[in-house]
């Protein structure tokens, strides 16, 4: 795997970079959260899921635009998962103590590096069950991606990084909301291989998945 992906086991919280919690809003006129709001909308009412979109500091318009068609198609990509393998029915939810209704985060911003470096930084979370690292495993050793007891002795930081591997599918996935992603290898491939980005994921199991990535400007 590139050395610039950084899988994370943690506790979740906003990183300091994105804006304190209380800023997040629903931005229904914006084109990208707009696009993002049907997509997910129509995917929780086929999955009988309840779902919000929260956004902080974005703005379309402040995307480069070179990388506003590959902003789009990552929000979709993380949604579409999310729904899909992370997000909880909302008896699930309500079952663990959660609201009903889950929350995707997204936050987009420019900043600076020491160097002077700018960047492009996308952030996305949401609040389902976390990463499944044992279904990872599972799913890695039946595709042949690694032997059952190399797949034990992983630390589950490097048994993230099979989310990534070209292959990876969650044909299997379980239906209690588990995150096994399919189509993040996708994902890496623009943010790492095309453009020269890096690509962060943390976890907090049980709470929340959250994807960090930073482009070039």
């Amino acid at each position: 795997m590139q050395e610039s992906i950084h899988p994370h086991v943690i506790e979740w919280r906003v990183p300091e970079l994105i804006a304190p919690e209380e800023e997040f809003e629903t931005l229904a006129e914006d084109p990208t959260i707009r696009s993002l709001e049907a997509c997910a909308g129509e995917l929780a009412t086929m999955l009988g899921k309840l779902v919000r979109i929260e956004a902080a500091a974005f703005r379309t318009e402040s995307v480069p635009e070179h990388y506003r068609q590959l902003v789009l198609e990552i929000v979709l990509e993380l949604a579409t998962n999310a729904l899909l393998h992370g997000i909880e029915t909302p008896p699930r939810r309500m079952a663990r103590g959660k609201p009903a209704e889950a929350v995707l985060r997204v936050a987009a911003w420019r900043a600076d590096s020491e160097t002077g470096v700018s960047a492009f930084h996308l952030s996305f979370s949401d609040d389902g069950n976390g990463l499944d690292f044992d279904g990872i495993r599972a799913r890695a050793v039946a595709l042949g991606l690694a032997d059952a007891p190399a797949a034990a002795s992983l630390r589950n930081e490097h048994v993230a990084l099979f989310l990534f591997r070209p292959g990876f599918s969650s044909s299997d996935a379980p239906a209690n909301g588990s995150w096994i992603v399919s189509g993040l290898e996708s994902v890496k491939r623009h943010v790492v291989d095309e453009f020269g980005g890096d690509l962060d994921v943390a976890s907090s199991p049980g709470r929340s998945v959250l994807f960090n990535i930073v482009l070039p400007v």
